[in-house]
């Protein structure tokens, strides 16, 4: 379910799996054996890569409705 969610359209999932390799690219060998994952490659685990990765997915979730209304609400309350 949260490596591979449903209902996601084909760019989505394509960044979601990138996301999620990066995920289990961080565990121990011993826990990616445990459940069976595949080691990354080592370029998906680049840290410009996983910047642009991460940036990327953010700008996705500012797009959803209400969130940059959000952020300024809890900016103006952080503020004061």
């Amino acid at each position: 379910m949260v490596l591979d969610p449903p209902g996601l359209d084909d760019a989505t999932r394509d960044l979601w799996h990138d996301l999620a390799q990066v995920a289990t690219g961080t565990l121990p060998d011993w826990a990616r054996d445990a459940y069976g994952f595949a080691t990354p490659p080592p370029e998906a685990l680049e840290r410009e890569y996983v910047r642009q990765l991460l940036g990327t997915l953010d700008l996705g979730f500012e797009s959803l409705d209400g969130v940059l209304e959000a952020r300024r609400r809890i900016e103006l309350r952080v503020r004061s």
